[in-house]
């Protein structure tokens, strides 16, 4: 009897020391949460890119109308300049408004420009006009082209055919900057067509007045003709030839003629 208790004993501690079978698996469940985080992070980098960095939606082309090769060129260039980083290059992110306050302001010599999106193709149209240029204008030594409206376009150059103007007043002139009014510009313009109906020649053009009130003429018969700005130009020209003929009539020598003052002419 003794013995058989001790067989159950014994046999009772061998199951209670029996080892337990153990997982060898290191595999951690991930959360539902991080797993729908980690899809919204991949996505997000994968619009980020197909949307800002692929030519998916970047501009294709763009295409100028109005303008000579060179000067498309150059538009180009700007519109690059303009288009710098990711936003810029995407099409839909390109306001037309500020590149075209970006191309007047970096290219004087445009007069107009009109940009036009095409979403289909995702090219931008162009179309631009350039400034007439009327004037070779001089000031504080420094040289400058002017446009028929009185913006400087071009700085340290002069154009063939255009009206050399001198500016006494001390004026630091950039290019975008009105050396003028457009009624300046009109009535420089008008005496230097007409004046030729006097019988001389226009030597020099000068602007004395700080307020561009004034206007004085050098010409080829070694006198000065001072003129109003702010009165009517070829009035004022046919005044001077009618004293000019009595001069002749008289054959005098004079220095200078003053035609500033309404209804009155003197001379010397």
């Amino acid at each position: 009897m003794r013995r058989n208790r001790k067989r159950r004993q014994v046999g009772r501690r061998q199951l209670l020391h029996k080892p337990t079978k153990r997982s060898f698996s290191n595999k951690k469940k991930i959360p539902f949460k991080a797993y729908l985080f980690r899809i919204f992070v991949i996505g997000s980098l994968t619009l980020f890119y197909w949307f800002f960095v692929s030519s998916a939606f970047q501009v294709k082309e763009v295409k100028i109308t109005g303008l000579s090769d060179e000067q498309s060129i150059q538009l180009k260039s700007q519109v690059s300049d303009f288009s710098k980083g990711f936003f810029k290059k995407n099409y839909y992110f390109i306001s037309k408004s500020s590149l075209e306050k970006h191309l007047k302001s970096n290219m004087p010599e445009l007069k107009e420009v009109t940009v036009t999106k095409e979403a289909k193709e995702k090219d931008i149209s162009i179309k631009a006009s350039l400034r007439d240029i009327a004037f070779n204008w001089q000031a504080m030594g420094e040289k400058y082209v002017v446009d028929r409206e009185g913006v400087v376009v071009e700085m340290g150059k002069t154009k063939e055919n255009a009206i050399n103007v001198i500016d006494s007043n001390n004026l630091l002139l950039r290019p975008g900057d009105r050396v003028g009014t457009p009624d300046l510009m009109l009535f420089i313009e008008k005496v230097n067509s007409s004046f030729p109906q006097t019988g001389y020649k226009i030597v020099e053009i000068n602007i004395t007045n700080e307020f561009k009130r004034e206007l004085k003429i050098k010409t080829d018969g070694n006198f000065q003709v001072f003129f109003d700005t702010t009165r009517d130009p070829l009035s004022q020209i046919e005044s001077l030839g009618r004293v000019l003929k009595e001069v002749k009539k008289e054959n005098r020598t004079i220095e200078y003629i003053d035609l500033r003052v309404e209804n009155r002419i003197f001379y010397k």
